[in-house]
């Protein structure tokens, strides 16, 4: 995992106030991009400050940045199923469509080889959990 990139998990729950969604979005892009994360939260109280609601705006602007940090096949947006649960979660869609393009190959754990053209292993356990690697083995992410 690069330095510049965030660990899945929630980062809000429990609430759509604007104000808290904006909150946990800033923190998280904190984490990895912090004079970026200042920016936007000067931005954020300048315009609680000055009377503005254009919340939802910035609120897409600072998740667009966050998800230029999130591992991929993964996001950072809402949990599908709650909406209210805020955070960085690994995308299903993401793998499917990559598995469907031939870019990510399944490896069921039987001697294949992996095929020239993929440039992804994925693992999947008999309990669902998945793994995905670069062709040289660097894992890029793990889902339990």
């Amino acid at each position: 995992m690069r330095k510049d990139q965030l660990k899945i998990g929630v980062r809000s729950e429990g609430t759509l106030r604007i104000e808290d969604l904006l909150d946990a979005a800033v923190d998280t892009l904190a984490e990895v991009a912090p004079r970026r994360a200042a920016g936007f939260r000067r931005e954020v109280e300048k315009s609680a400050k000055d009377g503005h609601e254009y919340g939802d705006e910035i609120l897409e602007e600072i998740s667009d940045a966050v998800n230029e940090h999130v591992p991929q096949f993964c996001y950072y947006g809402s949990l599908e199923g709650d909406g209210a649960c805020i955070g960085v979660f690994f995308s299903e869609e993401s793998m499917r469509e990559s598995v469907y393009d031939g870019e990510t190959w399944i490896d069921k754990c039987d001697g294949k080889k992996m095929p020239k053209d993929a440039r992804y292993r994925a693992v999947i356990s008999d309990h669902g959990n998945v793994s995905i690697y670069f062709r040289n083995g660097r894992e890029i992410v793990s889902v339990v």
